[in-house]
């Protein structure tokens, strides 16, 4: 009991106390502080995040746009081609063609067809018509 009438008792007790309400104070303050910066940086992030996924849609719906538009237009051109080739063979009709000529325009038609090179027969010598 009289050590707690000591002077220095009494003021390391203060002293401690004082230091116990200063760190608690500045606990608290620094908490909210990171929370505050963390909020605001995960706002950043999902704004971040959304501004992406908008790119992202607006890169697609480019990249549809230029595959329909080139489609329409591969279209139009193999049609436009059949229909010339269809005009300028059509003299040909009438003569006769020998089977074997038949056959090699049929394998480059369906070599012409696809887009590998391995249906058309690549490193194979070209069969001579006779």
């Amino acid at each position: 009991m009289t050590l707690l009438l000591n002077p220095r008792v009494l003021l390391m007790l203060a002293l401690a106390a004082l230091l116990s309400f200063s760190h608690f104070t500045a606990y608290r303050k620094g908490k909210t502080t990171v929370r505050a910066e963390w909020a605001a940086e995960r706002v950043e992030m999902e704004r971040q995040a959304q501004a992406q996924a908008q790119r992202n849609r607006d890169l697609q719906r480019a990249a549809e746009l230029r595959y329909t538009v080139q489609a329409g237009v591969r279209e139009e051109f193999i049609g436009y081609t059949i229909t010339e080739i269809r005009h300028v063979a059509a003299p040909l009709a009438s003569c006769a063609v020998p089977a074997d000529a038949i056959r090699l325009l049929n394998r480059a038609a369906e070599c012409a067809r696809s887009d590998s090179a391995a249906t058309c027969g690549a490193g194979e010598p070209v069969p001579v018509a006779r």
